[in-house]
C-alpha cells in the first residue's frame, strides 16, 4: 500500500487516538505509523493470524456489553495512565468508508481520568482508501457480510492501493462537558477529514 499522511501524531505523552474503522488492514496501516496499543472486539482475538498479531500489539480486547462496561474503561485508563498511547475504534464495527457510522460514547469516558499534566489529551484521525473505479467502496473495505478468509485472499491479489491518514489537532477532554459531546467533536472532526481526502487518487 501507499500511505499518504496528513497532521502529526502526539508523541512522548499519554494520548487516545480516535478514528474510523474500514477494514482489518487499519490496524497494521496505523500501527506501521505509531507506536500504540489499540481496542477491539473480543471477537478479534479469535482470528486467524490477526487476532495473534493483535495480542501481541498490546491490543486491549473488549465485549462492548454494558454490564462489561467499567471494567472496560477500568483496562483502558490503566494502559492510558502508565504512558501508553492508544487507539479507539469508536463506531464499533468497520463501515464501507464512504461515511462514518455512530460513534459509541462509553470508552470516551477514559479521556476524564486525571493525569498530572491534566485529562488526557484526544485525537481525531481520518482513514480514507482509494476508492473503487465506480466510485463505490474500496476493494479492501471490509464491512457487512464479507466473509473474512475470503476477502483477506482477494486482498493479496489486488493492486497497490493508496490510504490517506490525516492526523486532526488533539484536543483536551476538561474542554468538554462530557463525553457525548467529546464524541460528537471527534466524528465531526473526521467526517469533514474524510469528505476533504475523498479526492481522485
Amino acid at each position: 500500500m501507499r500511505i499518504t499522511v496528513e497532521g502529526r501524531p502526539v508523541e512522548n505523552r499519554s494520548i487516545l487516538f480516535v478514528a474510523n474503522h474500514v477494514s482489518y488492514l487499519d490496524i497494521p496501516i496505523l500501527g506501521s505509523w505509531l507506536d500504540t496499543a489499540f481496542v477491539a472486539k473480543r471477537e478479534v482475538s479469535g482470528w486467524p493470524g490477526f487476532g495473534t498479531l493483535a495480542r501481541l500489539g498490546r491490543t486491549l480486547f473488549v465485549t462492548r456489553r454494558p454490564l462489561d462496561a467499567a471494567a472496560d474503561c477500568h483496562a483502558l485508563s490503566r494502559m492510558l495512565l502508565e504512558g501508553r498511547p492508544v487507539i479507539l475504534f469508536p463506531e464499533g464495527t468497520s463501515s464501507d468508508g464512504l461515511e462514518v457510522l455512530p460513534f459509541r460514547s462509553t470508552l470516551f469516558e477514559v479521556a476524564y481520568a486525571w493525569t498530572a499534566d491534566g485529562r488526557i489529551d484526544v485525537q481525531p484521525v481520518t482513514l480514507c482508501y482509494t476508492r473503487a473505479d465506480d466510485g463505490g467502496p474500496s476493494l479492501l473495505a471490509w464491512y457487512g457480510d464479507h466473509d473474512f478468509l475470503s476477502h483477506l485472499l482477494r486482498a493479496f491479489t489486488l493492486p497497490p492501493s493508496e490510504v490517506r491518514i490525516c492526523f486532526h489537532p488533539p484536543v483536551r477532554a476538561r474542554l468538554f462537558a462530557d463525553r457525548k459531546a467529546l464524541a460528537r467533536h471527534c466524528r465531526e472532526k473526521i467526517v469533514d477529514g474524510l469528505n476533504g481526502l475523498r479526492v481522485p487518487l
